[in-house]
């Protein structure tokens, strides 16, 4: 029948008071099944929640007709059962799979002129525990046209033991939800294209709506949305949030893609002359005359060739002259060569670029190793300690391939080398090296630098691949 959606399933849904009966949409229960109301049971009474028999029998009322015309429709209304019964034990049922349909340009009326009416010798009559009434507000009604109604004096009912059906050449059968409807449930004309139970949802189900349907939905969906990084995360990167990505070691950038590993292993590098050395020459002179491009690269520091190296200066000498007694005096070179020069800053206020060189036919998907040793070259009196930022970026586009920074180069009690750098994988040809200071100038930030170098890790071969 339609709007109705019981399941004979042999399991107690939600809508069934027992197992396929019961509720607004299944049939009524036989004695003994579980209930909530009377019209749950095919007895129509239901005590502590349980069907069963009346204390007192119902008389049988039966209802003749004088002959009630009605119309055959060309396509009559039919619905078929299994094993339509009206024992007490098996009340009539109607098979969901086959509901019944009204075609609405054709609906079965009956004629005003010949009603279908109770005979007087036997009025119908219930209980006065439980009487079943129609009121008159809400009549039970067929078409809206021609309504048929029963007096509110004589409500029609069936008994459980002869419930009432039609002749074989007028197949419409009704469940006993619709002969006995209640005030809260009015038997809705067939024409209807929604049925007052589909129209109207029980609090029940708007609360199960509510949970299961879209507050449900919402909070599964909170709870399985996963962060979204766009551009996504590369490199073995993970996105733990809205565009952020947690970077494996060696990797940083916003999406990992900046190669940040440090120096090669000492077994990785081989004793090979490195593609690129700079150790700024040697000489008898404590100022070297050689300009940065002599040795191919660029800085943004002004060159002194004589003492004294102020704020924003640099030299090359080769060996620390005395500058105001804050400086390690007469420590030379890394190098080692008599008279060798090594690269002085004394860094300004502002950051600026101690060194960009380039470096041309690099083999691609190689690593190398971009090196140099630096050292503080001011005594222990709690200054401003130099800080290197090492880059390297392509040379055409100047994207940024490998970032590392050194941390601080300590204050020494002797002046003291060591060795600071990065790694990386070629993805260019042709890159360039910078070396950029990473913190304020004034009070320290006093640097010496040697033996800048660019070498392959991990291979055994120079490194270097000549463009064709």
């Amino acid at each position: 029948m339609k709007g109705c959606d019981c399941r004979l399933n042999g399991k107690r849904n939600k809508k069934e008071t027992d197992i396929d009966c019961g509720g607004k949409k299944c049939p009524p229960c036989v004695n003994g099944k579980h209930c909530l109301v009377d019209r749950d049971c095919a007895s129509e009474f239901c005590k502590d929640g349980r069907c069963a028999q009346r204390a007192t029998r119902k008389p049988s009322v039966t209802a003749t007709t004088k002959a009630v015309k009605t119309t055959t429709a060309k396509k009559p209304i039919t619905t078929t059962t299994e094993e339509v019964t009206s024992t007490t034990e098996e009340p009539m049922t109607t098979t969901p799979e086959e509901p019944m349909t009204t075609t609405p340009e054709e609906p079965m009326t009956t004629t005003p002129e010949e009603p279908m009416t109770t005979t007087p010798e036997e009025p119908m009559t219930t209980t006065s525990e439980e009487p079943m009434t129609t009121t008159p507000e809400e009549p039970m009604t067929t078409t809206s046209e021609e309504p048929m109604t029963t007096t509110p004096e004589e409500p029609m009912t069936t008994t459980p033991e002869e419930p009432m059906t039609t002749t074989p050449e007028e197949p419409m059968t009704t469940t006993t939800e619709e002969v006995m409807s209640t005030p809260e449930e009015p038997m809705s004309t067939p024409d209807e294209s929604t049925t007052t139970e589909e129209m109207i949802a029980t609090p029940e189900e708007l609360i199960s709506v509510t949970t299961e349907e879209t507050f449900g939905a919402t909070m599964e969906e909170l709870i399985t949305a996963e962060p979204v990084c766009n551009p996504g995360c590369q490199n073995g990167g993970t996105c733990i949030a809205d565009s952020t990505c947690s970077c494996p070691a060696d990797f940083s950038g916003p999406t990992c893609e900046v190669q940040s590993a440090g120096l090669c292993v000492d077994k990785d590098t081989f004793d090979v002359e490195p593609i690129l050395k700079v150790t700024f020459g040697k000489g008898s002179r404590p100022f070297s005359i050689a300009s940065p491009s002599e040795f191919n690269f660029t800085t943004t520091y002004t060159q002194r060739r004589e003492p004294t190296i102020d704020d924003g200066y640099f030299a090359f000498i080769n060996s620390i002259y005395n500058h105001h007694d804050a400086w390690h005096t007469g420590a030379k070179d890394h190098t080692g060569d008599e008279g060798g020069y090594m690269y002085v800053v004394n860094a300004n206020f502002e950051p600026g670029q101690f060194y960009s060189g380039k470096v041309d036919n690099l083999c691609v998907g190689l690593r190398y190793e971009f090196s140099v040793y630096l050292a503080n070259i001011c005594k222990k009196a709690g200054r401003i300690d130099p800080n290197v930022l090492f880059e390297v970026r392509s040379a055409d586009g100047n994207e940024l391939l490998a970032q590392l920074n050194s941390g601080n180069v300590p204050e020494r009690d002797t002046l003291t080398w060591e060795k600071y750098g990065v790694s990386f994988i070629a993805t260019h040809s042709s890159v360039k090296l910078l070396m950029i200071s990473n913190t304020r100038g004034g009070s320290g930030n006093d640097i010496v630098i040697d033996d800048i170098a660019l070498r392959v890790c991990a291979h055994k071969g120079s490194g270097f691949c000549p463009s064709e």
